[in-house]
Formats: C-alpha cells, structure tokens, sequence
C-alpha cells in the first residue's frame, strides 16, 4: 500500500513577510557583530596607519621652520607617536629619546634600527609583527628634505583590542538582543499591515466567486493594491451584467425555441389528426412547419456564428468585391416582407468596391435591415442608402421607429441586449445581429455606429475604405 503523504500547507503573505524582515534583521546583527569583533582589530591597524602617515608628511612640512621641533613635539605627543632620524644605515642621529630631536655630541654604542622593509615603502607607514614578546608596530620612514641620507623614523606601537573586543561584545548581546526583539515585533507589525490589503482583496475575490458581483473590493496604503482593486471592482461590474445578460438571453432564447417548437408541435397534429389526407391544408401546415423550422435553425446559426467570433476562431477572408452588389443582393432575401406592407426606399450607387470578406460583410448588411424591419415604425418604411463619402463607402438603414434614448445607444451593440421601450416580437431574426455587426465589423476595422432620437427613428451606419 502507498502511504498518502500530507501535502504542505502554503505559507501566508504576512507569515513570509515577518520571515523575510527577520533574516534581514539577522543578517544585520551577523554584520554588525563581524564588523565589530572580527574585524575590528584589521579596522583600528589601517586607520592607525594611514593617520601615521599623515603625521609624518605633517613633520616633514615643518622641518625647515625655526620652531621646528616645537610643532613636532606637540604633533607627537598628541598621536604618541615615536620619532627619529636615521642615517642610511639605520643609526639614529637624533630624537634616541622621546620627543628629542637634539643631536647627541657624543654617542659611544649608535642605536641602531632596522628599515630595510621600510626603505621598500618610502612616505608610507606600514604594520611590522612584534619581536620578542613585542607588541604589533607601525612604523613610518621618509627622507628629510635638503639632507643627504637622512630619514625621518616613526614608530608607534599598536595597541591590542582585546579588552575593547569584550566591552563590545557584551554591549552587543545586550543590543543585539533588544534589536532582534523590536525587529521581531516591527516585521510582525509591518508583514501584518502590508498583508491586509491583499487578505481583504482575497475575502472579497471568494465572494465574488461565488456570485456575489456586488461585493466591494477595498483599498489600501499603496498604488498597486488601489490598482488591483480598481481592475476587480471593473471585473465584478462586468460579471455582473455578463451575468444579466446570461439570464436574459436564457429568457429570450428559452422564450424563441419555445414559441415555434410550440408551432411546430401543434401543426404536426393537425397534420396527423386532421388534415393528413386534404392536401390543400396539409401543404399550409408543412409550409408553416418548415417555416418555424428555418427560424429554429437561424437562432442556432446566430448562437454558433457570434461563439465563433468572441472566441476568434472565425476565419476571415481578404478579397476585393463589389459592396454595391452586395448590398443589392441583401435587398433580395427581402421581397417577401413587401408583401406585408413594408416599403424599402434605396439609393444604391454603382461599382463600390472594397476589401475584406464578402460573405461576413453579406451578414452585416442582412442584420443591419432586419434590425431596421423589426423596429420600425407603423407606416413599415425602411431606408437604405449607400453611397461614396470621401474615400470610403457609407452605408445607412434607417428605420421610423421609436428610437433609442441617448443612455441606451452604447448597449445596443451589447449581447443579447433588447432595449424595453422599442422591443417588438421579430419578425425574422434571432435578437443576437448587433452584436454579430459589431464582431464584424471591429475585424475589418471599419468605422460604425448608431444615430437616434426619440420618436424620430434611427440609423444604423458603417463605413469601409474604398480599393480603387
């Protein structure tokens, strides 16, 4: 048997913030303590050493003044510093005792020092290992300025850190201690506030999934939370009325299926129980029956044509046609509606040709008139005019309906969106053609649009660029 395995639980935002501001709070105290203990030995010889140096080009600029070894005794009695000078061979010729530069008249056994490893750094001090039980020393050697083979000696012995290591190590676990704490408690402080935000935007978004698209998403100290939240409080107002429209093309299309599968039922048990052996009625109610049928299939088109388009596996074609003769052989699929009364004025100019594809433009032109027919007014006139307009050909439908209220115009172009104050039962059609012209047209890049007023009617509009 396998043993199931506990999957880990991921850790929360505010609990890797608190991790993360912790390991920096320690890798702070690791390099405060490196820096103090460890190195602060190496840290005390370069300082010292470079500040000897200085001292010694300081002597060096004053040795052609009359006071001279005053100025030079107060330099090395305030840096305790040791000074000699030298001839070539390290024997010293003067300053054998602190602070003296007088040159001894006599000097039976001549100090000597050794300066072979400073002759190698001339004008720089250096640091020498003790001998003999000696401490560390750093010493200094530099030729004096207008004598032959004279140099000017320092030395000052380096001083141990040892007892200064321990002072400072018992202050830093004390510091140490204190800091980790307050860092501690400011990276809980700190992980917490910057985690709330996202934790409230997360509450939020859990709601939001399970439908509540009224839920707020609040904002917070900082511009990429305010952004995230603005972007979700878009999308649940998008959710919201996608969901809206959900509901109401269920409706429509619950209520278009219904209406002629009712039809259809009804007649086919006319057929079978009334008029099956009159051939006269059994031909109206077949007619009717392939009527309803053809109103059934163009609904599942329109469904299947505008999934096709949102989901962008529709396939478009890039030829150059006549826009006039397609217009023209629109108008044809509606000669049957002059049989109810309805009027269709044309004005159809000759030889407009565009690129783009025929069969989809085709579908633009049949919808754009069949909105028009359904939403007319009562005299049935529809207007239908295509025309050049600079570089481009315009094509208008105009209707006598009762228009679109200015608020309303943007959503017509919306899915499955029937405006209340102009619906009319369709007389052809699914309800879903706007949205499938919009499609259409925004792939072709075609400028389009919708002008109205109430009680003056509307016009539906597109224009495509001319291929001369």
């Amino acid at each position: 048997m396998f043993k199931r395995t506990k999957k880990p639980k991921d850790k929360s935002l505010a609990y890797k913030l608190w991790g993360y501001f912790s390991m920096f709070s320690i890798l702070i105290m690791i390099l405060l303590w490196a820096l103090q203990i460890i190195f602060l030995q190496t840290f005390y010889e370069r300082n010292r050493a470079h500040q000897i140096t200085n001292i010694g080009k300081q002597v060096i600029k004053t040795y052609s003044l009359a006071d001279y070894e005053e100025l030079t005794n107060v330099i090395l009695v305030e840096h305790n510093v040791f000074a000699y000078i030298l001839d070539e061979n390290g024997t010293v010729l003067a300053g054998n005792t602190r602070f003296d530069f007088r040159r001894p008249k006599r000097n039976p056994e001549p100090r000597r020092i050794a300066i072979e490893e400073n002759i190698l750094h001339l004008g720089k001090a250096i640091v020498l290992p003790g001998e003999k039980n000696q401490p560390q020393r750093i010493t200094y050697l530099s030729e004096l300025p207008g004598k032959e083979n004279e140099y000017l000696y320092l030395y000052s012995p380096v001083a141990r850190v040892d007892m200064t290591t321990m002072v400072l190590q018992e202050l830093l676990v004390a510091v140490t201690l204190i800091s980790l704490f307050i860092s501690f408690l400011l990276a809980y402080l700190l992980s917490k506030r910057l985690s709330k935000p996202i934790s409230d935007i997360t509450r939020s978004a859990k709601m939001l999934e399970i439908g509540n698209y009224g839920v707020k998403f609040v904002k917070g100290d900082y511009r990429e939370i305010n952004e995230l939240a603005s972007v979700l409080n878009s999308t649940a107002v998008t959710l919201s009325k996608s969901d809206e429209l959900r509901r109401d093309l269920l409706a429509n299309v619950s209520h278009d299926l219904r209406t002629p599968l009712t039809i259809i039922k009804s007649y086919a048990e006319m057929i079978r129980d009334i008029s099956g052996k009159d051939d006269a009625k059994r031909e109206v109610h077949t007619n009717i029956i392939v009527d309803e049928t053809n109103r059934l299939s163009m609904l599942v088109n329109d469904i299947l044509d505008l999934s096709k388009l949102e989901s962008g596996e529709g396939v478009y074609e890039n030829e150059r046609f006549s826009l006039s003769r397609v217009a023209e052989a629109s108008l044809d699929g509606f000669k049957a509606f002059e049989e109810d009364g309805y009027t269709f004025e044309v004005d159809i100019a000759d030889d407009l040709y565009v690129m783009g594809d025929y069969r989809r433009i085709k579908s633009v032109i049949y919808n754009l008139i069949i909105n028009a027919v359904n939403y007319t007014g009562d005299d049935k006139k529809v207007i239908i005019s295509l025309k050049k307009s600079g570089n481009t050909a315009l094509f208008e439908v105009t209707d006598t309906g009762k228009g679109i209220a200015e608020e309303d115009i943007p959503k017509v172009w919306q899915r499955y969106y029937r405006s209340s104050n102009t619906h009319k039962r369709n007389v052809l059609g699914s309800g879903l053609g706007l949205s499938i012209v919009k499609m259409i047209l925004s792939a072709h890049d075609a400028d389009f649009g919708v002008n109205s007023k109430i009680d003056e009617g509307s016009t539906f509009w597109f224009t495509m660029k001319l291929d001369k």
